[in-house]
């Protein structure tokens, strides 16, 4: 019994040291993560185990810590790029990203990543789920039909929850869905106005001068103005000459 406790004592004592000799600098274990020590050798960073095996090997130029907003996992910089390792140490989104986000359910449970000034998601599992093309991506609203906003070259669509694009980046500007405008989305191009229905489709061409709210004049009617004649609009779209409705003067 002696000598096994004498054996385990000299083990105990020369892995540190083992270790310490394979690596330039070894972190308290469980500092980054519950069970692993953070190791430096020639300024880049990996991790071991209780048992001294490699589970990261040191090539990183730095590794975070493993967080619920990461997915529970540890974000790590290479050579200036972003990517995650798992808490098994499997690395699941290479460092390819300039800048990468919090998963987060205003972005339907994924996180926005950056590279090279565009803007995409990755989901939970590490896919790509929207390549980083745009320059700028909004919330996934209620009030976009749970979609969310894009921006490409100054021009607006939308992507929606599987990260399709619904409605392509051609607009100037793009309202919110509303029931006053029949739960269609007022767009603008060149100054024109039109509008898109809830599934993307661009339902009145962007033609007029002006758009009203449907039921102002008329039951189930918008009005609208082209090169200064006034005409209305049904629900479906289309068009039904002013001479035909009997309305109140336009003001």
């Amino acid at each position: 019994m002696r000598i096994l406790l004498t054996h385990l004592f000299t083990l105990a004592v020369i892995f540190p040291a083992i270790a310490q000799q394979s690596y330039d600098h070894i972190n308290p274990y469980g500092e980054n993560h519950s069970q692993w020590a953070l190791v430096k050798l020639d300024g880049k960073l990996g991790f071991i185990d209780e048992k001294g095996k490699e589970v990261v090997a040191p090539v990183y130029d730095s590794i975070g810590f493993f967080w619920d907003a990461y997915s529970h996992w540890a974000l790590v910089k290479l050579d200036g790029k972003l990517g995650f390792i798992d808490e098994k140490g499997k690395e699941v989104v290479a460092p390819v990203y300039d800048s990468i986000g919090f998963f987060w359910d205003a972005y339907s449970q994924w996180a926005l990543v950056e590279l090279n000034g565009k803007l995409g998601f990755i989901d939970a599992k590490g896919k790509e789920v929207v390549a980083p093309v745009y320059d700028s991506i909004g919330l996934f609203w209620d009030a976009y039909s749970h979609w969310a906003l894009v921006k490409l070259d100054g021009k607006l669509g939308f992507i929606d929850a599987k990260g399709k694009e619904v409605v392509a980046p051609v607009y100037d500007s793009i309202g919110l869905f509303w029931d006053a405008y029949s739960q269609w989305a007022l767009v603008e191009l060149n100054g024109k106005l039109g509008f898109i229905d809830e599934k993307g489709k661009e339902v009145v061409a962007p033609v007029y001068d002006s758009i009203g709210y449907f039921g102002e004049y008329a039951l189930d009617l918008a009005v609208v103005i082209l090169d200064g004649k006034k005409a209305f609009i049904d629900r479906r779209g289309n068009r039904v000459l002013s001479n035909t409705i009997s309305i109140s003067p336009f003001r």
